[in-house]
């Protein structure tokens, strides 16, 4: 089973994305990350065996099954964390990768519609 997740990177000038003020078209250029951070991580997941999408804004997304992302990040991804939406330790990751990382996250699949799917 594929599973995937996001990744958010921090901006290029540091902090925490949305930590102090919101977000917004008048400061959206303050919140993307460096365009060399983004090079460093997308090329780290691919390195990793990770199928990465195209960075839209401050993320991108990263795919893989669940086998090969549990042994990344050293973590059971169980259906009830998936459910729930699970943030993951960045701990594993290289110091000089976690540094431009703020968060990878498994959004929880909607609550309406249909809910067997996967």
């Amino acid at each position: 089973m594929k599973l995937s997740a996001q990744v958010v990177l921090r901006p290029a000038g540091g902090g925490v994305l949305g930590q102090n003020e919101p977000t917004t078209s008048e400061n959206v250029e303050q919140a993307l990350p460096a365009p060399e951070a983004v090079d460093q991580a997308r090329a780290y997941f691919q390195a990793q065996g990770l199928e990465v999408a195209e960075a839209f804004g401050p993320s991108f997304a990263i795919s893989g099954s669940r086998e090969r992302l549990e042994g990344l990040f050293g973590i059971r991804l169980s259906d009830d964390l998936l459910a729930k939406g699970a943030e993951l330790q960045l701990d594993v990751l290289p110091p000089e990768l976690a540094a431009v990382v703020q968060a990878v996250v498994f959004t929880p699949p909607p609550d309406f519609g249909p809910t067997d799917f996967r």
